[in-house]
């Protein structure tokens, strides 16, 4: 059962309907969370580090949009892939410890330095433009290639979302005073 349970897709918190866990005997249990209509796909949540896309990319090969993303942990300011970084989201939020101009400028840098920007990323993905094809660029095809796109276009657009957030709770903190 096990090679077949490793096929199971991903599902965020909220679309997975299925549990997967090993007992104290070692035995693997799967158990719905809900009722699934014939047809559908079983989804289970691999770990909560799937929220992160560098995480869900190197260790199981996909990325994800999410409504609310998530930074990458390298891009926290003492995360790495492999160590629990000692800041989080909630850090950005009102009031967080990271919600400084400082910050605002780290993140900042990490985003100017990536050799494309959001939009390139974009047509890249969708095939390029006319003038992407005039200039002889040529759009991603190689499913490899894509996916490191699609991971750098999504870092981008989550560092972009953060620093937006940072402004904003910074102008609001200025407000109160």
């Amino acid at each position: 059962m096990l090679p077949l349970m490793d096929l199971i897709n991903h599902g965020n918190a909220g679309e997975a309907n299925l549990k997967l866990f090993r007992d104290d005997k070692g035995d693997y249990i799967a158990y719905a969370t809900r009722d699934i209509k014939k047809g559908e796909e079983l989804l289970h949540t691999y770990n909560s580090g799937c929220e992160r896309n560098d995480h869900s990319l190197f260790h199981y090969g996909f990325v994800q949009d999410l409504p609310e993303p998530r930074l990458c942990a390298q891009d926290l300011p003492d995360g790495n892939l492999y160590d629990d970084s000692s800041h989080s989201e909630a850090d950005y939020d009102a009031g967080g410890s990271l919600v400084s101009e400082d910050e605002v400028q780290r993140l900042s840098a990490i985003l100017a330095a990536f050799p494309s920007t959001e939009a390139e990323d974009d047509r890249l993905l969708q095939g390029g433009s006319w003038l992407d094809r005039l200039l002889g660029r040529k759009p991603v095809t190689d499913e490899v290639e894509r996916l490191f796109v699609q991971y750098r276009a999504l870092r981008k657009k989550t560092l972009r979302l953060t620093i937006d957030k940072l402004r904003a709770n910074l102008a609001a903190s200025k407000a109160e005073l």
